[in-house]
């Protein structure tokens, strides 16, 4: 199995996309949240986590022309370490939310800047 990390448009919905993409991303997609669980939008983008079928190649989102920038990529075959093929882009901070403390009443307390992280995980898949 791949899991990709992409930045795509915040105003992207899959029924926006043309026959054609929609069949390649079927083809290799096997599942998706979209946008990612603990991110938050950038530069009218947002975050994609997919695990992606075996036969992902990533040279097809450009062959399809889909509006997908690779933030990250791993394989993992089930048994042994994940394996980086594209290490998290250091941008991806710039999709992560402050770090915010809040007291017992709901009152905020101390608020940090992010620190570069997935927020989101597939079960079943190691920590990356």
């Amino acid at each position: 199995m791949k899991r990709i990390i992409v930045a795509a448009p915040a105003s992207i919905t899959l029924d926006q996309l043309t026959d054609d993409q929609q069949l390649g991303l079927d083809v290799v997609m096997a599942q998706f949240v979209m946008p990612m669980p603990g991110t938050i939008p950038h530069g009218g983008q947002h975050i994609i986590d997919c695990v992606m079928k075996d036969n992902f190649d990533p040279q097809a989102i450009a062959d399809l022309g889909l509006p997908f920038t690779i933030m990250g990529y791993w394989t993992w075959d089930g048994s042994g370490a994940v394996q980086t093929v594209t290490p998290l882009d250091p941008g991806f901070i710039n999709f992560l939310p402050d770090r915010v403390t809040l007291d017992e009443e709901g009152n905020e307390v101390s608020r940090l800047p992010p620190v570069l992280t997935l927020p989101h995980a597939w079960a079943g898949w190691p920590a990356i």
